[in-house]
């Protein structure tokens, strides 16, 4: 599973840094290993938490103890910071948990947790299913949203564009809000996109239409698209 993670903070400072890495104690984002790059062999250690931050102020990779691949991407031209993992073994409640702490901190704009699904899944009228579910980056934002993810967290930004009482009536199998953030799930379970592809495609579809076609890459391919929120910094951005 995929998790992408957007911030109109900046995260590249070393006190941004460990206030994320100290959010992870505990969790199934733990680090366990931390690195500039592939392969990643350094130990992690929250005694020796200096060394890491070293690494985080250029732009940090870490294996978690779930053996996930997380890192952290700063924007230099988009206004959103990103924190993304590939192969996360976390479950909705476990993400929603950690967002939540991480929005207490940072303004989260905008969260995607998606299964990549790769082979016969692929059927003609899924063009977009490998690249759609896969890693979100922080041009996605500004070009559309890709498409409707699994589990989607709005901000305030996103919740100010659609609609509070849009999205929590969207057809989707769970939609809440929590704290200032609204979450919706698609269907029961991330799973459904490959057991189940046709219902899963459809319910996106769905979703999609009833939020709003203009917001999303999937309906204007190629295209930048006419409805996104308009982003801000929420402090200037470091010299790069």
């Amino acid at each position: 599973m995929d998790l992408s993670l957007f911030t109109r903070c900046s995260l590249r400072g070393r006190d941004e840094g460990k206030v994320i890495f100290e959010s992870m104690k505990g969790t199934a984002f733990e680090p366990a290993k931390v690195g500039e790059h592939e392969p990643i062999r350094a130990d992690f250690s929250y005694e020796q938490i200096d060394l890491a931050l070293d690494i985080w102020v250029e732009k940090a990779y870490w294996k978690t103890v779930t053996k996930g691949l997380g890192g952290v991407s700063f924007s230099k031209i988009y206004p959103h910071d990103r924190l993304f993992f590939w192969d996360l073994k976390a479950s909705p409640d476990e993400v929603l948990s950690w967002v939540r702490n991480l929005n207490r901190v940072f303004p989260i704009d905008f969260v995607s947790y998606s299964a990549v699904v790769e082979g016969d899944v692929r059927l003609p009228d899924y063009e977009d299913t490998v690249y759609a579910l896969s890693m979100m980056n922080s041009g996605d934002l500004v070009s559309g949203i890709p498409t409707m993810p699994w589990l989607t967290i709005c901000g305030e930004p996103y919740i100010d564009m659609w609609g509070r009482e849009n999205l929590l009536s969207a057809p989707v199998a769970k939609a809440e809000e929590v704290d200032d953030l609204v979450v919706l799930q698609l269907t029961e379970e991330m799973s459904d996109l490959v057991k189940r592809p046709d219902y899963f495609w459809d319910v996106r579809n769905q979703v999609i239409e009833h939020l709003g076609a203009e917001s999303f890459q999937v309906s204007n391919p190629g295209k930048v698209v006419d409805k996104i929120p308009e982003f801000e910094w929420v402090k200037p951005k470091p010299e790069q």
